[in-house]
């Protein structure tokens, strides 16, 4: 009641920050999975639309609004929300929807794996780090080029287009299998709190400064540069992953067999990685 929200529909939730960039946010994409899946002015089921203050982003607002037109079933909520409101606002739904192009970290769809919601998302970028076909609801896609859509973004790069007729058909999965939606976002919820607890990000966090501290400061000195000591780090890595390839019996086999080929053809042929 407090955002003005029924209590008798089912609530499909998006949210971006214009400050993080419209077009990679993507929420038209979600917008016609939404209307693609239900219609419109569906009595039934809503999506809320959840931004930032779009007043230093008029062209990206017409094209949000001008996309939802008279569609009375999709809900814009622009407002800068402190924490806690904003944690339950995105716990008066019941399913939470980011089709993004590419993500950091994708820390909306943590935190709402984290309050129990399923999750569709796009199966594409960091969010698979935490996501999977066990725990949320992925969405599959197209590769295509980013051109200058994005921030110091070129031809060469790259990002991903979510297939809209499979989002589709995962709300609707949502939708009407609300037992099995519940079952795999208490799936995600156990993963998130296993998996991304503040104790496991911690170790990780005191792993890798124990690992500067002892491997990367030492080897620190006015005539080596830091990205010197870096590269002397990485390399005595791949020097420990190689010889743990070497030592294993098949590649063992294989050099062997190389070396007998070498010897008969009077060769001296390695493989790139020896």
């Amino acid at each position: 009641k407090d955002f003005n929200l029924s209590d008798n529909k089912f609530i499909f939730m998006t949210m971006f920050d214009y400050y993080s960039s419209f077009v990679r946010k993507n929420p038209i994409a979600t917008i016609d999975a939404y209307e693609n899946a239900f219609g419109k002015n569906n009595s039934e089921v809503i999506l809320l639309i959840k931004t930032s203050i779009s007043k230093e982003f008029p062209e990206d607002k017409k094209l949000l609004i001008d996309r939802i037109g008279d569609n009375k079933s999709i809900i814009i909520i622009e407002e800068i929300l402190e924490r806690n409101k904003l944690y339950s606002l995105m716990n008066c739904c019941d399913c939470f929807v980011s089709l993004h192009r590419s993500e950091g970290f994708g820390l909306t769809m943590a935190e709402a794996m984290h309050l129990g919601k399923p999750v569709i998302a796009t199966a594409y970028s960091a969010n698979t780090e935490f996501m999977n076909i066990n725990n949320s609801f992925l969405v599959k896609y197209n590769l295509i080029k980013t051109g200058d859509q994005y921030y110091y973004s070129t031809e060469k790069d790259i990002w991903a287009d979510a297939d809209i007729h499979h989002c589709s058909e995962q709300m609707r999965l949502v939708y009407e299998n609300r037992e099995l939606a519940s079952d795999i976002a208490l799936k995600g919820q156990k993963d998130v709190k296993e998996f991304l607890s503040p104790q496991v990000i911690g170790n990780k966090i005191k792993n890798r400064l124990e690992i500067i501290n002892k491997e990367i400061i030492p080897n620190l000195s006015q005539k080596t540069s830091t990205d010197e000591s870096l590269l002397k780090f990485e390399i005595k890595l791949l020097e420990e992953k190689l010889n743990k390839i070497r030592s294993l019996k098949p590649v063992q086999w294989k050099i062997k067999f190389k070396n007998f080929q070498n010897k008969l053809r009077g060769r001296n042929r390695k493989y790139f990685w020896e």
